[in-house]
């Protein structure tokens, strides 16, 4: 990975740890977005960091502690949207970068 920094999950992390991380990769996926590319001579070193960001997001989706899971997915009267009730708001914060990152995908 760029800047010498990789992921590598591990279950002891604490909750916060595991909210950096996504932001990380999140924050790896916009700068591969807007790297300046003027020709297909980098494609095939685009394409393998493409592949590593990738592979990233599904080792943190996958490894994910159990604190991270919903205790509740409990509707609330006169919500439209799906509910999911967490323990921690970096959990939930942690969801919606994990969202944004796939919508490049």
């Amino acid at each position: 990975m760029p800047n010498g920094i990789e992921f590598l999950p591990n279950r002891d992390m604490p909750d916060d740890m595991w909210s950096n991380a996504i932001t990380l990769i999140l924050a790896r996926i916009i700068n591969f977005c807007f790297e300046d590319v003027e020709n297909d001579y980098f494609f095939e070193r685009r394409k393998a960091t493409w592949e590593t960001l990738a592979t990233d997001m599904a080792a943190w989706r996958e490894n994910l502690p159990e604190s991270f899971k919903p205790f509740s997915q409990a509707t609330k009267t006169r919500n439209v949207f799906p509910s999911l009730w967490l323990i921690r708001p970096c959990h939930g914060e942690s969801f919606s970068v994990d969202i944004i990152s796939l919508s490049r995908r």
